[in-house]
C-alpha cells in the first residue's frame, strides 16, 4: 500500500524515527494505527456505557442527593474507588 502524506506528516515520521523511538516510519504508521483503533474501542464502549446509564436514570434508577454535603460525600466515595483501582498503564 501507498499513502501520499501531507509534508508535515512525512515530517513527524522522520522525526519519530530519528528519535529513536522508531525504527521505521512504517513502524509509527502502524503505532498510530493501533493507537487509534484502540481509542476508537474505547470511545465506543465509553458511548455504550453512558447510554446504559442514561436508560437507568429515566428508569428511575438513579441517586438522590438531598442536598451538597450528600453530593460532597457521594464524590468522595467516588474518588476513592478510582484511587483504589488499579492503573490500565
Amino acid at each position: 500500500m501507498t499513502l501520499d502524506l501531507p509534508p508535515d506528516v512525512q515530517q513527524f515520521l522522520q522525526d519519530e524515527v530519528a528519535g529513536g523511538s522508531y525504527r521505521s516510519k512504517e513502524e509509527v504508521v502502524i503505532e498510530a494505527v493501533r493507537l487509534l483503533r484502540d481509542g476508537s474501542r474505547r470511545f465506543q464502549e465509553f458511548r455504550e456505557e453512558v447510554r446504559a446509564r442514561v436508560a437507568r436514570l429515566k428508569r428511575g434508577e438513579g441517586i438522590e442527593l438531598e442536598d451538597e454535603q450528600a453530593l460532597e460525600k457521594f464524590f468522595d466515595e467516588i474518588e476513592a474507588e478510582v484511587a483504589a483501582e488499579p492503573s490500565e498503564e
